[in-house]
Protein backbone atom coordinates (compact mmCIF):
# COMPACT_ATOMS: atom_id res chain seq x y z
CA UNK A 1 0.00 0.00 0.00
CA UNK A 2 1.41 3.37 -0.97
CA UNK A 3 2.00 6.26 1.42
CA UNK A 4 -0.70 8.35 -0.25
CA UNK A 5 -3.23 5.52 0.07
CA UNK A 6 -2.37 4.84 3.70
CA UNK A 7 -2.82 8.50 4.60
CA UNK A 8 -5.52 9.71 2.26
CA UNK A 9 -7.75 10.93 5.11
CA UNK A 10 -5.12 13.53 6.04
CA UNK A 11 -5.54 15.51 2.82
CA UNK A 12 -8.12 17.85 1.43
CA UNK A 13 -8.17 19.61 -1.92
CA UNK A 14 -6.74 22.92 -0.66
CA UNK A 15 -3.85 21.25 1.20
CA UNK A 16 -2.90 19.10 -1.79
CA UNK A 17 -2.96 22.06 -4.15
CA UNK A 18 -0.95 24.26 -1.76
CA UNK A 19 1.72 21.60 -1.34
CA UNK A 20 2.22 21.00 -5.04
CA UNK A 21 2.06 24.65 -6.14
CA UNK A 22 4.75 25.46 -3.56
CA UNK A 23 7.08 22.99 -5.25
CA UNK A 24 6.00 23.21 -8.91
CA UNK A 25 4.82 25.91 -11.27
CA UNK A 26 2.42 24.05 -13.57
CA UNK A 27 -0.17 22.13 -11.51
CA UNK A 28 -3.66 20.76 -12.21
CA UNK A 29 -5.94 19.24 -9.57
CA UNK A 30 -8.63 17.06 -11.17
CA UNK A 31 -11.56 15.22 -9.58
CA UNK A 32 -12.69 11.90 -11.04
CA UNK A 33 -16.44 11.50 -11.61
CA UNK A 34 -17.34 7.96 -12.72
CA UNK A 35 -17.54 6.54 -15.21
CA UNK A 36 -15.04 8.69 -17.15
CA UNK A 37 -15.34 12.40 -16.36
CA UNK A 38 -12.53 14.56 -14.93
CA UNK A 39 -13.33 17.98 -13.49
CA UNK A 40 -10.86 20.86 -13.08
CA UNK A 41 -10.91 21.71 -9.34
CA UNK A 42 -7.85 23.92 -9.06
CA UNK A 43 -5.34 25.09 -11.68
CA UNK A 44 -2.19 27.16 -11.16
CA UNK A 45 -1.84 30.39 -13.15
CA UNK A 46 0.93 29.00 -15.36
CA UNK A 47 -1.17 25.90 -16.04
CA UNK A 48 -4.11 28.06 -17.10
CA UNK A 49 -1.89 29.78 -19.66
CA UNK A 50 -0.53 26.53 -21.05
CA UNK A 51 -3.95 24.87 -21.33
CA UNK A 52 -5.63 28.12 -22.49
CA UNK A 53 -8.11 27.93 -19.60
CA UNK A 54 -10.08 30.89 -18.24
CA UNK A 55 -11.28 31.33 -14.67
CA UNK A 56 -14.76 30.35 -15.89
CA UNK A 57 -13.43 26.96 -16.98
CA UNK A 58 -12.48 25.94 -13.43
CA UNK A 59 -15.19 23.58 -12.22
CA UNK A 60 -15.91 22.24 -15.70
CA UNK A 61 -14.94 18.80 -17.01
CA UNK A 62 -12.41 18.11 -19.75
CA UNK A 63 -15.25 17.17 -22.13
CA UNK A 64 -17.10 20.41 -21.38
CA UNK A 65 -14.05 22.49 -22.33
CA UNK A 66 -12.38 20.67 -25.21
CA UNK A 67 -13.80 19.31 -28.45
CA UNK A 68 -13.23 15.79 -29.63
CA UNK A 69 -10.75 14.20 -30.20
CA UNK A 70 -8.71 16.34 -27.73
CA UNK A 71 -11.10 15.63 -24.84
CA UNK A 72 -10.88 11.86 -25.32
CA UNK A 73 -7.13 12.08 -25.78
CA UNK A 74 -6.61 13.80 -22.38
CA UNK A 75 -9.26 11.75 -20.57
CA UNK A 76 -7.51 8.52 -21.55
CA UNK A 77 -4.35 9.49 -19.65
CA UNK A 78 -6.24 10.59 -16.51
CA UNK A 79 -8.41 7.48 -16.56
CA UNK A 80 -5.32 5.26 -16.83
CA UNK A 81 -3.93 6.88 -13.66
CA UNK A 82 -7.16 6.38 -11.68
CA UNK A 83 -8.00 2.88 -12.93
CA UNK A 84 -4.51 1.48 -12.34
CA UNK A 85 -3.85 3.61 -9.22
CA UNK A 86 -0.40 4.24 -10.67
CA UNK A 87 1.54 7.27 -11.86
CA UNK A 88 1.19 8.00 -15.59
CA UNK A 89 3.79 9.98 -17.54
CA UNK A 90 3.25 11.28 -21.08
CA UNK A 91 4.46 13.88 -23.56
CA UNK A 92 2.17 16.13 -25.53
CA UNK A 93 1.90 19.33 -27.55
CA UNK A 94 1.09 22.29 -25.29
CA UNK A 95 -1.72 24.59 -26.32
CA UNK A 96 -0.06 28.00 -26.45
CA UNK A 97 -1.81 29.39 -29.52
CA UNK A 98 0.29 28.50 -32.56
CA UNK A 99 3.64 28.36 -30.72
CA UNK A 100 5.21 24.94 -31.12
CA UNK A 101 5.93 23.88 -27.54
CA UNK A 102 5.87 20.50 -25.84
CA UNK A 103 5.24 19.38 -22.29
CA UNK A 104 5.86 16.29 -20.19
CA UNK A 105 3.17 15.54 -17.60
CA UNK A 106 3.16 13.31 -14.53
CA UNK A 107 -0.30 12.31 -13.25
CA UNK A 108 -0.43 11.16 -9.61
CA UNK A 109 -3.74 9.65 -8.36
CA UNK A 110 -4.85 9.88 -4.72
CA UNK A 111 -8.06 9.57 -2.69
CA UNK A 112 -9.73 11.75 -0.08
CA UNK A 113 -12.95 10.88 1.78
CA UNK A 114 -13.75 8.17 -0.73
CA UNK A 115 -13.33 10.47 -3.75
CA UNK A 116 -10.66 9.98 -6.41
CA UNK A 117 -8.41 12.82 -7.56
CA UNK A 118 -5.43 13.28 -9.87
CA UNK A 119 -2.65 15.82 -9.44
CA UNK A 120 -1.06 16.72 -12.77
CA UNK A 121 2.46 18.21 -12.88
CA UNK A 122 3.75 19.48 -16.22
CA UNK A 123 7.16 20.74 -17.32
CA UNK A 124 8.17 22.37 -20.59
CA UNK A 125 10.38 19.97 -22.60
CA UNK A 126 10.44 21.90 -25.86
CA UNK A 127 14.23 21.98 -25.67
CA UNK A 128 14.42 18.20 -25.36
CA UNK A 129 12.04 17.64 -28.27
CA UNK A 130 13.94 20.10 -30.43
CA UNK A 131 17.17 18.31 -29.59
CA UNK A 132 15.63 14.99 -30.52
CA UNK A 133 14.41 16.43 -33.79
CA UNK A 134 17.92 17.80 -34.34
CA UNK A 135 16.87 21.34 -34.92
CA UNK A 136 19.77 23.68 -35.33
CA UNK A 137 19.63 25.92 -32.26
CA UNK A 138 18.33 25.90 -28.71
CA UNK A 139 15.36 28.34 -28.53
CA UNK A 140 16.28 29.53 -24.99
CA UNK A 141 20.00 30.26 -25.36
CA UNK A 142 20.19 30.37 -29.17
CA UNK A 143 23.23 28.09 -28.92
CA UNK A 144 23.66 25.32 -31.50
CA UNK A 145 22.49 21.86 -30.51
CA UNK A 146 25.18 19.21 -30.40
CA UNK A 147 24.88 17.92 -33.97
CA UNK A 148 24.97 21.43 -35.42
CA UNK A 149 27.83 22.28 -33.04
CA UNK A 150 29.86 19.29 -34.25
CA UNK A 151 29.31 20.15 -37.90
CA UNK A 152 30.46 23.75 -37.38
CA UNK A 153 33.44 22.70 -35.26
CA UNK A 154 34.60 19.99 -37.65
CA UNK A 155 34.45 22.45 -40.55
CA UNK A 156 36.50 24.97 -38.54
CA UNK A 157 39.07 22.34 -37.55
CA UNK A 158 39.54 21.21 -41.14
CA UNK A 159 40.15 24.79 -42.26
CA UNK A 160 42.65 25.37 -39.45
CA UNK A 161 44.37 21.98 -39.65
CA UNK A 162 47.46 23.29 -41.44
CA UNK A 163 48.01 25.84 -38.67
CA UNK A 164 48.77 23.00 -36.20
CA UNK A 165 46.39 24.54 -33.67
CA UNK A 166 45.47 22.57 -30.55
CA UNK A 167 41.92 22.87 -29.24
CA UNK A 168 40.70 22.13 -25.72
CA UNK A 169 37.18 20.89 -25.15
CA UNK A 170 35.38 21.69 -21.87
CA UNK A 171 32.34 19.59 -20.91
CA UNK A 172 30.40 21.59 -18.29
CA UNK A 173 27.58 20.27 -16.13
CA UNK A 174 25.55 22.67 -13.97
CA UNK A 175 24.33 20.95 -10.81
CA UNK A 176 21.51 22.02 -8.48
CA UNK A 177 19.20 23.11 -11.29
CA UNK A 178 16.78 20.17 -10.86
CA UNK A 179 14.28 21.88 -8.58
CA UNK A 180 14.48 25.16 -10.49
CA UNK A 181 13.64 23.29 -13.69
CA UNK A 182 10.38 21.97 -12.32
CA UNK A 183 9.31 24.80 -10.06
CA UNK A 184 9.64 27.89 -12.23
CA UNK A 185 10.21 27.79 -15.98
CA UNK A 186 10.83 31.53 -16.40
CA UNK A 187 13.50 31.42 -13.70
CA UNK A 188 15.12 28.41 -15.36
CA UNK A 189 15.22 30.19 -18.73
CA UNK A 190 16.67 33.31 -17.13
CA UNK A 191 19.36 31.24 -15.41
CA UNK A 192 20.29 29.41 -18.60
CA UNK A 193 20.65 32.72 -20.44
CA UNK A 194 22.88 34.12 -17.68
CA UNK A 195 25.02 30.95 -17.70
CA UNK A 196 25.31 31.18 -21.49
CA UNK A 197 26.40 34.83 -21.32
CA UNK A 198 29.11 33.99 -18.79
CA UNK A 199 30.41 31.16 -20.96
CA UNK A 200 30.43 33.37 -24.06
CA UNK A 201 33.01 35.61 -22.35
CA UNK A 202 35.54 32.80 -22.80
CA UNK A 203 34.71 32.31 -26.47
CA UNK A 204 36.56 34.20 -29.21
CA UNK A 205 36.59 34.06 -33.00
CA UNK A 206 36.49 30.38 -33.99
CA UNK A 207 35.75 29.02 -30.49
CA UNK A 208 32.44 27.17 -30.25
CA UNK A 209 29.78 26.85 -27.52
CA UNK A 210 26.84 24.43 -27.42
CA UNK A 211 24.03 23.52 -25.05
CA UNK A 212 24.12 19.72 -25.02
CA UNK A 213 21.14 19.04 -22.75
CA UNK A 214 19.10 20.62 -19.97
CA UNK A 215 22.05 21.48 -17.73
CA UNK A 216 25.12 20.61 -19.81
CA UNK A 217 27.27 22.73 -22.13
CA UNK A 218 30.32 22.15 -24.32
CA UNK A 219 32.90 24.86 -24.99
CA UNK A 220 35.88 24.49 -27.34
CA UNK A 221 38.71 27.00 -27.02
CA UNK A 222 41.85 27.34 -29.10
CA UNK A 223 44.84 26.57 -26.85
CA UNK A 224 47.64 29.10 -26.39
CA UNK A 225 51.31 28.20 -26.73
CA UNK A 226 51.53 27.69 -22.97
CA UNK A 227 48.37 25.50 -22.99
CA UNK A 228 46.59 27.22 -20.12
CA UNK A 229 43.62 24.79 -20.11
CA UNK A 230 43.82 24.30 -16.36
CA UNK A 231 43.81 28.06 -15.75
CA UNK A 232 40.89 28.55 -18.15
CA UNK A 233 38.92 25.69 -16.54
CA UNK A 234 39.42 27.33 -13.14
CA UNK A 235 38.29 30.70 -14.50
CA UNK A 236 35.17 29.11 -16.04
CA UNK A 237 34.41 27.36 -12.75
CA UNK A 238 34.75 30.55 -10.73
CA UNK A 239 32.65 32.56 -13.19
CA UNK A 240 29.80 30.02 -13.13
CA UNK A 241 29.96 29.62 -9.36
CA UNK A 242 29.20 33.30 -8.70
CA UNK A 243 25.58 33.96 -7.56
CA UNK A 244 22.85 34.47 -10.17
CA UNK A 245 20.12 36.99 -9.43
CA UNK A 246 16.64 36.63 -10.85
CA UNK A 247 13.38 38.47 -10.21
CA UNK A 248 12.46 35.85 -7.60
CA UNK A 249 15.65 35.03 -5.73
CA UNK A 250 19.40 34.52 -5.78
CA UNK A 251 20.78 31.19 -7.00
CA UNK A 252 24.21 29.61 -6.54
CA UNK A 253 25.04 26.60 -8.73
CA UNK A 254 27.81 24.02 -8.61
CA UNK A 255 29.61 23.58 -11.97
CA UNK A 256 31.46 20.38 -12.81
CA UNK A 257 34.03 20.56 -15.63
CA UNK A 258 35.79 17.83 -17.57
CA UNK A 259 38.50 18.74 -20.09
CA UNK A 260 39.98 16.95 -23.10
CA UNK A 261 42.14 17.81 -26.10
CA UNK A 262 41.07 17.43 -29.72
CA UNK A 263 43.75 15.48 -31.55
CA UNK A 264 45.09 17.81 -34.29
CA UNK A 265 45.87 14.84 -36.54
CA UNK A 266 42.61 12.87 -36.37
CA UNK A 267 40.27 15.81 -35.54
CA UNK A 268 38.15 13.30 -33.63
CA UNK A 269 35.57 15.64 -32.09
CA UNK A 270 33.24 12.87 -30.92
CA UNK A 271 36.10 11.06 -29.19
CA UNK A 272 37.18 14.27 -27.46
CA UNK A 273 33.59 14.84 -26.31
CA UNK A 274 33.45 11.34 -24.84
CA UNK A 275 36.75 11.84 -23.02
CA UNK A 276 35.65 15.24 -21.66
CA UNK A 277 32.32 13.77 -20.54
CA UNK A 278 34.12 10.96 -18.68
CA UNK A 279 36.41 13.55 -17.09
CA UNK A 280 33.34 15.52 -16.00
CA UNK A 281 31.95 12.40 -14.30
CA UNK A 282 35.27 11.90 -12.51
CA UNK A 283 35.22 15.53 -11.41
CA UNK A 284 31.87 14.96 -9.66
CA UNK A 285 33.62 12.75 -7.08
CA UNK A 286 35.80 15.68 -5.96
CA UNK A 287 34.66 17.38 -2.77
CA UNK A 288 35.90 20.88 -3.62
CA UNK A 289 36.55 22.49 -7.02
CA UNK A 290 35.07 19.96 -9.44
CA UNK A 291 37.49 20.12 -12.39
CA UNK A 292 39.24 17.15 -14.01
CA UNK A 293 41.96 17.24 -16.68
CA UNK A 294 43.09 13.70 -17.59
CA UNK A 295 46.34 14.98 -19.14
CA UNK A 296 47.28 16.95 -16.01
CA UNK A 297 50.25 15.50 -14.11
CA UNK A 298 48.23 15.29 -10.91
CA UNK A 299 45.51 13.32 -12.64
CA UNK A 300 47.98 10.95 -14.29
CA UNK A 301 49.01 10.28 -10.72
CA UNK A 302 45.34 9.88 -9.79
CA UNK A 303 44.84 7.33 -12.56
CA UNK A 304 47.74 5.35 -11.10
CA UNK A 305 46.13 5.81 -7.68
CA UNK A 306 42.79 4.61 -9.04
CA UNK A 307 44.38 1.45 -10.43
CA UNK A 308 46.10 0.75 -7.13
CA UNK A 309 42.91 1.34 -5.15
CA UNK A 310 41.08 -1.05 -7.45
CA UNK A 311 43.69 -3.75 -6.81
CA UNK A 312 43.95 -3.14 -3.06
CA UNK A 313 40.23 -2.97 -2.37
CA UNK A 314 40.03 -6.74 -2.77
CA UNK A 315 42.28 -7.12 0.30
CA UNK A 316 40.93 -4.22 2.39
CA UNK A 317 38.65 -6.40 4.51
CA UNK A 318 41.20 -9.07 5.35
CA UNK A 319 43.77 -6.36 6.16
CA UNK A 320 41.24 -4.72 8.54
CA UNK A 321 41.56 -1.44 6.66
CA UNK A 322 37.83 -0.68 6.51
CA UNK A 323 36.37 1.28 9.40
CA UNK A 324 32.95 2.73 10.18
CA UNK A 325 32.70 6.33 11.29
CA UNK A 326 29.48 7.57 12.85
CA UNK A 327 27.79 10.94 12.47
CA UNK A 328 25.25 11.82 15.18
CA UNK A 329 21.73 12.88 14.30
CA UNK A 330 19.54 14.65 16.85
CA UNK A 331 15.81 14.01 17.09
CA UNK A 332 14.79 17.54 18.01
CA UNK A 333 11.31 16.44 19.02
CA UNK A 334 12.45 13.75 21.45
CA UNK A 335 15.84 15.32 22.23
CA UNK A 336 17.52 11.97 21.56
CA UNK A 337 20.49 10.75 19.51
CA UNK A 338 20.56 8.52 16.45
CA UNK A 339 23.50 7.72 14.18
CA UNK A 340 24.47 7.33 10.54
CA UNK A 341 27.15 4.76 9.72
CA UNK A 342 29.66 6.06 7.14
CA UNK A 343 32.34 3.78 5.72
CA UNK A 344 36.00 4.83 5.52
CA UNK A 345 39.01 3.03 4.07
CA UNK A 346 42.29 3.51 5.93
CA UNK A 347 44.67 2.66 3.08
CA UNK A 348 48.23 1.75 4.04
CA UNK A 349 49.70 4.20 1.50
CA UNK A 350 47.09 6.90 0.90
CA UNK A 351 45.57 7.16 4.38
CA UNK A 352 41.83 7.74 4.83
CA UNK A 353 39.97 7.27 1.54
CA UNK A 354 36.47 8.84 1.39
CA UNK A 355 33.56 6.67 0.19
CA UNK A 356 32.87 8.75 -2.93
CA UNK A 357 36.26 7.57 -4.23
CA UNK A 358 36.20 3.85 -3.46
CA UNK A 359 32.48 2.95 -3.40
CA UNK A 360 32.15 3.39 -7.21
CA UNK A 361 35.08 0.95 -7.58
CA UNK A 362 33.35 -1.52 -5.24
CA UNK A 363 30.13 -1.17 -7.21
CA UNK A 364 31.82 -1.69 -10.56
CA UNK A 365 33.47 -4.95 -9.49
CA UNK A 366 30.51 -6.09 -7.34
CA UNK A 367 32.61 -6.26 -4.15
CA UNK A 368 30.10 -3.83 -2.63
CA UNK A 369 27.95 -6.86 -1.77
CA UNK A 370 30.65 -8.39 0.45
CA UNK A 371 31.58 -5.01 1.92
CA UNK A 372 27.91 -4.22 2.52
CA UNK A 373 27.39 -7.44 4.49
CA UNK A 374 30.45 -6.61 6.61
CA UNK A 375 29.07 -3.12 7.33
CA UNK A 376 25.73 -4.50 8.49
CA UNK A 377 27.44 -7.05 10.76
CA UNK A 378 29.73 -4.34 12.23
CA UNK A 379 26.80 -1.99 12.84
CA UNK A 380 24.99 -4.75 14.75
CA UNK A 381 28.03 -5.06 17.01
CA UNK A 382 28.41 -1.30 17.47
CA UNK A 383 24.71 -0.90 18.25
CA UNK A 384 25.28 -2.72 21.54
CA UNK A 385 27.79 -0.04 22.58
CA UNK A 386 25.35 2.74 21.70
CA UNK A 387 22.50 1.02 23.51
CA UNK A 388 24.42 1.19 26.77
CA UNK A 389 23.70 4.92 26.60
CA UNK A 390 20.25 4.76 24.97
CA UNK A 391 18.33 1.56 24.31
CA UNK A 392 16.22 3.29 21.62
CA UNK A 393 19.09 4.53 19.45
CA UNK A 394 18.81 3.84 15.71
CA UNK A 395 21.64 3.56 13.18
CA UNK A 396 21.23 4.40 9.50
CA UNK A 397 23.16 2.41 6.87
CA UNK A 398 23.61 3.53 3.27
CA UNK A 399 22.55 0.93 0.74
CA UNK A 400 24.00 0.79 -2.78
CA UNK A 401 21.70 0.16 -5.77
CA UNK A 402 23.85 -2.92 -6.47
CA UNK A 403 22.85 -4.30 -3.07
CA UNK A 404 19.21 -3.31 -3.47
CA UNK A 405 18.98 -5.07 -6.84
CA UNK A 406 20.48 -8.27 -5.40
CA UNK A 407 17.62 -10.82 -5.01
CA UNK A 408 19.39 -12.23 -1.92
CA UNK A 409 19.79 -8.88 -0.17
CA UNK A 410 16.68 -9.13 2.01
CA UNK A 411 17.52 -12.69 3.05
CA UNK A 412 21.15 -11.78 3.84
CA UNK A 413 20.42 -8.69 5.94
CA UNK A 414 17.67 -10.48 7.83
CA UNK A 415 20.06 -13.33 8.71
CA UNK A 416 22.93 -11.02 9.71
CA UNK A 417 20.70 -9.03 12.05
CA UNK A 418 19.27 -12.25 13.49
CA UNK A 419 22.76 -13.65 14.09
CA UNK A 420 23.77 -10.37 15.72
CA UNK A 421 20.75 -10.57 18.04
CA UNK A 422 19.64 -7.10 17.03
CA UNK A 423 16.20 -5.64 16.42
CA UNK A 424 15.57 -4.64 12.76
CA UNK A 425 13.58 -1.68 14.09
CA UNK A 426 16.87 -0.19 15.31
CA UNK A 427 18.28 -0.13 11.77
CA UNK A 428 17.44 2.39 9.05
CA UNK A 429 18.38 1.73 5.43
CA UNK A 430 19.11 4.86 3.39
CA UNK A 431 18.67 4.70 -0.37
CA UNK A 432 19.49 7.70 -2.56
CA UNK A 433 16.52 8.51 -4.79
CA UNK A 434 18.70 9.09 -7.88
CA UNK A 435 19.87 5.46 -7.59
CA UNK A 436 16.35 4.07 -7.97
CA UNK A 437 16.51 3.31 -11.67
CA UNK A 438 14.24 0.23 -11.52
CA UNK A 439 11.16 1.34 -9.60
CA UNK A 440 9.32 -1.98 -9.92
CA UNK A 441 12.25 -3.93 -8.45
CA UNK A 442 12.74 -1.32 -5.72
CA UNK A 443 9.06 -1.57 -4.74
CA UNK A 444 9.38 -5.30 -4.05
CA UNK A 445 12.58 -4.88 -2.05
CA UNK A 446 11.18 -1.95 -0.04
CA UNK A 447 8.01 -3.89 0.79
CA UNK A 448 9.99 -6.97 1.85
CA UNK A 449 12.38 -4.95 4.02
CA UNK A 450 9.51 -3.05 5.65
CA UNK A 451 7.76 -6.32 6.51
CA UNK A 452 10.94 -7.49 8.26
CA UNK A 453 10.86 -4.38 10.46
CA UNK A 454 13.58 -2.25 8.84
CA UNK A 455 12.95 1.48 8.40
CA UNK A 456 13.43 2.77 4.86
CA UNK A 457 14.80 6.27 4.28
CA UNK A 458 14.73 8.11 0.95
CA UNK A 459 18.01 10.05 0.85
CA UNK A 460 18.75 13.31 -1.04
CA UNK A 461 15.01 13.98 -1.33
CA UNK A 462 14.10 16.81 -3.67
CA UNK A 463 16.92 16.40 -6.18
CA UNK A 464 14.89 14.27 -8.61
CA UNK A 465 11.74 15.02 -10.60
CA UNK A 466 10.49 11.61 -9.43
CA UNK A 467 10.68 12.51 -5.73
CA UNK A 468 6.92 12.75 -5.29
CA UNK A 469 6.34 9.59 -7.30
CA UNK A 470 8.72 7.66 -5.02
CA UNK A 471 6.70 8.76 -1.96
CA UNK A 472 3.58 7.34 -3.56
CA UNK A 473 5.03 4.08 -4.81
CA UNK A 474 7.57 3.05 -2.15
CA UNK A 475 7.14 1.91 1.45
CA UNK A 476 9.33 4.53 3.12
CA UNK A 477 9.14 5.72 6.71
CA UNK A 478 11.44 8.73 6.49
CA UNK A 479 12.84 11.21 3.97
CA UNK A 480 16.13 13.06 4.20
CA UNK A 481 16.06 16.52 2.62
CA UNK A 482 19.09 17.14 0.43
CA UNK A 483 21.63 19.41 2.09
CA UNK A 484 21.71 21.79 -0.90
CA UNK A 485 18.31 23.13 0.25
CA UNK A 486 19.21 23.28 3.95
CA UNK A 487 22.56 25.06 3.67
CA UNK A 488 21.14 28.14 1.93
CA UNK A 489 17.63 28.33 3.37
CA UNK A 490 18.42 31.07 5.87
CA UNK A 491 19.08 33.57 3.06
CA UNK A 492 17.42 31.99 -0.01
CA UNK A 493 13.66 32.41 0.29
CA UNK A 494 12.91 29.71 -2.30
CA UNK A 495 15.02 27.12 -0.47
CA UNK A 496 13.21 28.01 2.76
CA UNK A 497 9.82 27.54 1.07
CA UNK A 498 10.85 24.23 -0.50
CA UNK A 499 12.09 22.84 2.84
CA UNK A 500 8.94 24.02 4.60
CA UNK A 501 6.62 22.39 2.09
CA UNK A 502 8.61 19.13 1.93
CA UNK A 503 8.28 18.86 5.71
CA UNK A 504 4.56 19.61 5.52
CA UNK A 505 4.08 17.02 2.78
CA UNK A 506 6.00 14.42 4.81
CA UNK A 507 3.96 15.13 7.94
CA UNK A 508 0.71 14.73 6.00
CA UNK A 509 2.00 11.33 4.86
CA UNK A 510 2.97 10.43 8.44
CA UNK A 511 6.66 10.32 7.49
CA UNK A 512 9.59 11.45 9.59
CA UNK A 513 12.02 14.02 8.14
CA UNK A 514 15.77 14.36 8.51
CA UNK A 515 17.46 17.60 7.45
CA UNK A 516 21.12 17.13 6.54
CA UNK A 517 23.61 19.95 6.05
CA UNK A 518 22.79 21.75 9.31
CA UNK A 519 25.78 24.03 9.85
CA UNK A 520 24.56 26.84 12.09
CA UNK A 521 22.22 27.55 14.99
CA UNK A 522 19.89 29.50 12.67
CA UNK A 523 19.21 26.26 10.76
CA UNK A 524 18.25 24.52 14.01
CA UNK A 525 15.83 27.33 14.92
CA UNK A 526 14.17 27.33 11.51
CA UNK A 527 13.83 23.53 11.30
CA UNK A 528 12.42 23.34 14.82
CA UNK A 529 9.70 25.86 13.89
CA UNK A 530 8.94 23.81 10.76
CA UNK A 531 8.37 20.71 12.94
CA UNK A 532 11.28 18.79 11.38
CA UNK A 533 11.93 15.44 13.08
CA UNK A 534 15.70 15.13 12.98
CA UNK A 535 18.78 17.19 12.11
CA UNK A 536 22.26 16.20 10.99
CA UNK A 537 25.34 18.17 10.04
CA UNK A 538 28.66 19.65 11.08
CA UNK A 539 26.94 21.98 13.57
CA UNK A 540 26.36 18.87 15.69
CA UNK A 541 29.40 16.80 14.71
CA UNK A 542 31.40 15.61 11.74
CA UNK A 543 31.65 11.80 11.20
CA UNK A 544 34.07 10.35 13.78
CA UNK A 545 35.29 6.89 14.86
CA UNK A 546 33.14 4.86 17.26
CA UNK A 547 35.35 5.16 20.35
CA UNK A 548 35.79 8.91 19.90
CA UNK A 549 32.04 9.33 19.57
CA UNK A 550 31.29 7.20 22.65
CA UNK A 551 33.70 9.32 24.68
CA UNK A 552 32.01 12.51 23.52
CA UNK A 553 28.60 11.09 24.45
CA UNK A 554 29.91 10.18 27.91
CA UNK A 555 31.30 13.69 28.33
CA UNK A 556 27.99 15.22 27.11
CA UNK A 557 29.79 16.96 24.23
CA UNK A 558 27.16 16.00 21.63
CA UNK A 559 24.27 18.42 21.98
CA UNK A 560 22.30 21.08 20.13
Amino acid sequence: MSNLEKNHMLFNEDEMFQIFTSLFDIVYLMKFEPPNQFRYIKVSESAKKLAMLSDEDIGKTIKEIYHEPMASHLTTYYYDAVSTNATVTFRDRMGIDSEKRFGESVLIPFTYSGESYVVGLTRDITHVVNLEQQQANDPITDLPFVENFMNILESTLRLKKNEGTIWNLYYISINQLSFVQFSNKSTEADLLKQITNRLKRFSENDDQLSRVSGNEFILTIRATQNDDSKKVATQIYEALHQPYRTDDYEVVVQPTIGVSKINPETLDVRGAMTEAFQSMLRAKSKSEQQIYLPFDKKNRHRNTRHDKLERDLAYALQRNELEIYYQPKIDIQKNSLNMEALLRWNHEKFGIIPPNEFIPIAESNQSIKTIGRWVIKQVCQDLKAFQEHDSNVKVAINVSPIQLNDPLFVRDIKQIVLDGKEDPRRIELEITENDLLNLSSAQKQFDALSKEGFSLVLDDFGTSYSSLNYLKELSVQKIKIDKSFIMNMDYHKKDHQIVQMIIKLAKNLDLEVTAEGVEKWRHVEMLTKMDCTEIQGYYISKPIPLQVLLKQIEDNKIMI
